[in-house]
């Protein structure tokens, strides 16, 4: 019996090593590209303690309907991050949340997707969501980023996050996308 618990008592911490060590790392450097992200209309703010990130968008937004080219309807946003890792660990990010708003008629809808990878990497992990018409409104959307991605152990990473909307249907509609957040609780830890 009581090795048992012992067993699990040095699992447990084990595993908030982990999480304590991992958090020291630091968000440091950014830059935003894209057709929903014009030169100018973006910025980043990044927390004091580098742990944490918000893009505030000023012009990401894609809309449908008479009068609206192709090209209006789907709009995309590369943000890509630079993270100092600490020696002997690596990270992947597990969600990613939004302040979104949206006004859609009768038979439009709008898709959101969110895709991260590190810099020379092939792999990938990808999140998305959609709303349909006829509603309008408001609110925070959280997207869950799978399969986990790993950034190379213990070096500094260039990531790369790309969020792209679309409004779907040949009715009126628009969808926009207010900021994009990646808390300290979006990034999961482990040794390497």
């Amino acid at each position: 019996m009581s090795f048992r618990i012992t067993f699990w008592s040095i699992l447990l911490c084990l595993g908030y090593a982990v999480v304590a060590l991992g958090q020291d790392y630091a968000v440091t450097d950014y830059i935003v590209a894209g057709t929903g992200c014009p030169p100018g209309t973006a910025k980043a703010l990044i927390s004091e303690t580098g742990k944490a990130l918000v893009l505030v968008y000023s012009n990401f937004f894609a809309t449908s309907g008479p009068g609206t080219k192709y090209s209006d309807s789907r709009k995309n946003c590369q943000a890509t991050f630079n993270v100092q890792v600490p020696a002997g660990y690596q990270f992947a990010l597990n969600n990613a949340k939004y302040h979104v708003a949206y006004q859609l008629a009768s038979g439009a809808s709008a898709t959101y997707t969110t895709s991260y990878y590190f810099q020379a990497s092939i792999e990938g992990s990808t999140g998305n969501g959609f709303i349909n018409g006829t509603t309008s409104g408001s609110k925070n959307v959280n997207t869950a980023l799978a399969p986990a991605v790993w950034s190379p152990c213990g070096k500094t990473s260039l990531v790369n996050v790309n969020t792209a909307v679309r409004v779907i249907g040949g009715k009126a509609g628009y969808f926009t996308v207010d900021s994009f957040d990646l808390p300290e609780s979006a990034f999961v830890w482990r040794a390497c």
